[in-house]
């Protein structure tokens, strides 16, 4: 139902709506309900992601803890590589006098005697 209003100072008229009062209380209550939907759902993302966040932190740390490993795996396998050759280095020496020969072919042999002894370490340890 509209009613018209007359606005006798200026002489215009103006709709006004008029709405039986059980109407107005749905419409108000469909959209509170529809308010309280939509917090329910992004409270519910809220917490998702709240989770996920927690999840994510935790493989982290778990990354760092895997990751520590492997380095101090690394150091020890760079001290162990450093010390053999070290050692193959001073233990190192031939009836030869390796100025006098091929350098190129005496390098090659002297490298692949220390990667040897370095993967046979490797592997012993």
């Amino acid at each position: 139902m509209v009613l018209t209003l007359t606005l006798s100072a200026m002489g215009a008229t103006v709709p006004v709506e008029a709405q039986t009062g059980s109407e107005a209380d749905r419409q108000a209550a469909r959209e509170i309900q529809a308010a309280r939907d939509r917090a329910n759902e992004a409270a519910q993302a809220l917490f998702d992601t709240e989770s996920l966040i927690d999840a994510l932190g935790l493989e982290i740390a778990e990354a760092q803890k895997e990751l520590a490993a492997v380095e101090a795996e690394s150091s020890e396998m760079r001290r162990s590589l450093e010390a053999s050759a070290v050692r193959r280095f001073t233990q190192s020496g031939g009836s030869s006098f390796i100025l006098l020969g091929d350098l190129d072919e005496a390098n090659d042999e002297l490298a692949a005697e220390v990667l040897a002894a370095v993967t046979v370490e490797a592997a012993t340890v």
